[in-house]
């Protein structure tokens, strides 16, 4: 028998993997009540739902959420259902899911080649969502903001500035309290 998994690929929960062969049918959306969570503000309560067709593929519809689901790219209408292929990129909302849909373990081990599923994230064509929806976009996975900074030439250039301000400063303060002290001697 097959394995089908749905893997999630965008923030919040980037790497997750939900196996579809447990249940007939699975809810997508943003409340706790549903059997696959996102707490991402661009999915409804009730957004999608993934269920098993009659063949044993399984499919994806669109329950009337405000930001839509497509496959592909390719918009789904309300309540008409979509049958899914392995390697289908599936976005829920602003959230992006591959369809991953293993063979049967027995033929892979008697077939002399092995599949692998490989997605090129670039040729999705997510540009009708807007970056600032896609939260995982420019962001640098277990980089800090203050290291990115330090590779910024602008950033440097103007902490450099106060840095060179703050050591005049405290410079002009220092003279002038060894001038004040030195004045102050040479009347006594």
């Amino acid at each position: 028998m097959g394995h089908t998994r749905l893997l999630i690929l965008s923030e919040p929960k980037r790497g997750t993997s939900i196996d579809l062969d447990e249940q007939e049918q699975f809810s997508v959306g943003r409340t706790e009540s549903n059997d696959i969570y996102i707490p991402e503000s661009s999915i409804s309560g009730l957004h999608c739902t993934f269920y098993k067709t009659e063949d044993g593929g399984f499919a994806v519809r669109d329950e009337g959420s405000t930001n839509g689901t497509r496959v592909n790219d390719e918009p789904l209408s309300p309540s008409e259902p979509r049958e899914l292929k392995n390697g289908d990129i599936i976005q829920i909302g602003a959230v992006e899911a591959l369809f991953d849909q293993k063979g049967d373990a027995s033929s892979a081990l008697n077939s002399t080649t092995s599949h692998q599923t490989v997605v090129n994230l670039l040729d999705t064509k997510t540009n009708s969502i807007n970056a600032e929806a896609m939260k995982n976009l420019g962001q640098r996975t277990g980089v800090h903001r203050s290291a990115v900074l330090r590779g910024n030439k602008k950033h440097n250039a103007v902490m450099m500035g106060i840095v060179i301000v703050l050591a005049v400063a405290a410079l002009g303060v220092c003279g002038w309290a060894v001038f004040g002290m030195l004045s102050g001697n040479a009347g006594m």
